[in-house]
């Protein structure tokens, strides 16, 4: 009825003539909200799917789980291989008698260019 009383209210200059077909859409709407809800949780289902799988295939080409602490472990490893093998290059140079003469050149040298 507030429908009619709009009607009235704001179109005065209307004939009193017309017809109005006034349709009960409710239900076709109701069915309408039905399927999207359908449609909506199908996509979520799909997208946590395809998520899972996702994951599995990095798990399995990477062979661990690139969570954040793990990707930290793999890079501190590597930090620490890099820093043992530094050592061990210039543990092994010290050794070496070559170097010692080259060094020894170099600071006679300097102790000349200092005199």
């Amino acid at each position: 009825m507030a429908s009619v009383n709009y009607l009235n209210d704001n179109f005065t200059s209307m004939n009193s003539d017309y017809v109005f077909r006034v349709m009960d859409l409710r239900s076709r709407f109701r069915l309408v909200k039905e399927q999207k809800d359908l449609i909506e949780k199908s996509l979520k289902d799909t997208q946590k799917d395809l998520a899972n799988q996702i994951k599995e295939t990095v798990v399995e080409t990477l062979g661990f789980s690139p969570t954040v602490r793990n990707m930290v472990e793999v890079f501190t490893t590597l930090i620490e291989v890099f820093m043992l093998t530094v050592y061990d290059v210039s543990k092994n140079a010290e050794s070496l008698e070559i170097r010692k003469e080259l060094f020894k050149q170099i600071f006679d040298d300097k102790k000349q260019i200092l005199t």
